[in-house]
């Protein structure tokens, strides 16, 4: 044969078969990690998306690993189930892919109908197989009006897929084109030449070994976007959702900056006040690192509602180890309301709160980047507000700028404790020389009037 038609052979065949499903396998996975990684940096607002949408490419190809787990253990025959499953797995990739490519930001509706087709999938591979594996053992399944059902309905999908990703025009638009055309060919030569004795899409299979690696560029064209949105609109408008923290971080610091003779009590009042404002946050307090005790001090905390202060509590390290372990690891850390953590009911006794409400916390780091000199935490218990990933960013964003301020101010107010110590000890020093010169003045007195009256002892002397 040609060699066209041996490399369909050797994709259709073991061991090619199996190299095949590695092959796709990691390179989804490779995209999945690659997302992963975006997700946990906490800026980029519709990564999540993609993982997602990768995870549930990596679930369907699964399904064939338990497929063939099933064969192996003689639950069921190879030729019954696998070639009919590995269709229905190749449907469902492409829906998911067109919804990668074409809807990166959520839409109710997109979900709504990819939602509607993959039950659609679903429902046709259950039909299908019940005819499937009635049939005789020698019927190769690409002799079937199968084959060519399940490769018109990939067609018309990828036909639709193409024309959405032409009008939309998303970002990075050209690598989607590019990779659900390679797919489109694959499924149209496997529709028009099928190779009849053959259970598997050979060319399909080919066509997908070129076309998933473009899967990679998704979260390189989120990247891309999230990074122009910033040059084309500027930071403010494009972070609107973090209510425009970033560019109000410098406000914090020329404002700490202004009050550094202030005393470190008063600098957590206006912090507080300003991070409620700044987040509209309906509740909000700051605490410092537990001391040898496990006791952590909270110096201050702001009712937004109400307009007015807490005054200074403490509560054990214990009851918000939540808290206490992100503050270690100088992590941010966002609770939910419906959230099971004991840190949420303890603060709501602390403070004498009917619920807390979601939790948001972040951490003024040391000089040194290594440790924590301050923690805050935001809390929603009036109007149940949810805490975004965009408000956990920039929440750390700012905590991260204070750093050098607080740490400044923290140096500055312990230099002027040990002047003031220092201005003690001197008047101390001052009042015991003023002593010892009076009595000395004194003696030296006693001395002048001896040497005046140098006969007054003889004259008085028995």
């Amino acid at each position: 044969g040609t060699t066209y038609e041996n490399i369909l052979d050797l994709l259709t065949n073991n061991p090619g078969n199996i190299l095949y499903h590695v092959m796709i396998a990691l390179t989804i996975f490779g995209a999945l990690q690659s997302s992963i990684n975006l997700w946990q940096e906490d800026i980029f607002p519709h990564i999540r998306r993609a993982v997602l949408g990768f995870s549930l490419l990596l679930a369907v190809r699964f399904l064939l690993i338990i497929s063939a787990g099933a064969v192996e253990l003689g639950l069921t025959d190879a030729h019954v189930l696998l070639p009919n499953a590995d269709r229905a797995v190749m449907t469902l990739s492409l829906v998911i892919i067109i919804w990668l490519w074409v809807f990166p930001d959520p839409t109710h509706l997109a979900d709504a109908i990819s939602s509607f087709l993959v039950l659609f999938v679903l429902t046709i591979f259950f039909i299908s197989q019940q005819w499937w594996h009635t049939q005789q053992p020698e019927i190769a399944f690409n002799s079937t009006f199968l084959n060519s059902g399940w490769e018109l309905i990939a067609i018309i999908i990828l036909i639709l897929g193409i024309i959405l990703i032409i009008t939309r025009r998303i970002d990075g638009w050209g690598y989607g084109l590019a990779m659900l055309t390679l797919l489109f060919f694959g499924h149209i030569a496997q529709f028009l030449n099928p190779d009849v004795e053959s259970d598997y899409p050979g060319a399909v299979r080919l066509l997908e070994l070129a076309a998933f690696p473009l899967l990679w560029s998704i979260s390189n064209q989120i990247t891309l976007k999230f990074t122009k949105g910033m040059k084309v609109k500027g930071a403010g408008n494009v972070l609107s959702t973090g209510k425009k923290n970033l560019v109000r971080a410098n406000a914090f610091q020329s404002i700490l900056l202004l009050s550094d003779k202030s005393s470190s009590f008063t600098t957590y009042q206006k912090l507080n006040k300003l991070l409620a404002e700044t987040f509209n946050a309906d509740f909000n307090f700051v605490f410092l690192p537990p001391d040898s005790n496990g006791q952590v001090t909270i110096p201050s905390g702001y009712d937004l509602i109400r307009d007015s202060f807490r005054s200074t509590l403490s509560i054990e390290s214990e009851k918000i180890s939540a808290l206490i372990t992100a503050m270690k690891q100088l992590r941010p850390l966002r609770i939910s309301a419906s959230s099971s953590s004991l840190d949420t009911s303890n603060i709501a006794i602390t403070f004498n709160l009917a619920q807390t409400g979601p939790l948001l916390a972040a951490y003024i780091p040391t000089l040194d980047g290594k440790k924590t000199s301050l923690g805050i935490v935001l809390l929603s218990p009036y109007s149940g507000y949810q805490w975004s990933r965009d408000d956990q960013a920039m929440l750390n964003k700012i905590a991260v700028s204070l750093g050098p301020i607080m740490q400044s101010k923290d140096q500055i107010e312990a230099l002027f404790k040990e002047l003031d110590e220092t201005k003690k000890k001197l008047q101390t020093v001052e009042v015991s020389l003023n002593k010892i010169k009076l009595q000395k003045q004194e003696s030296m007195s006693k001395v002048e009037i001896n040497n005046e009256n140098p006969g007054f002892e003889d004259e008085t002397s028995p």
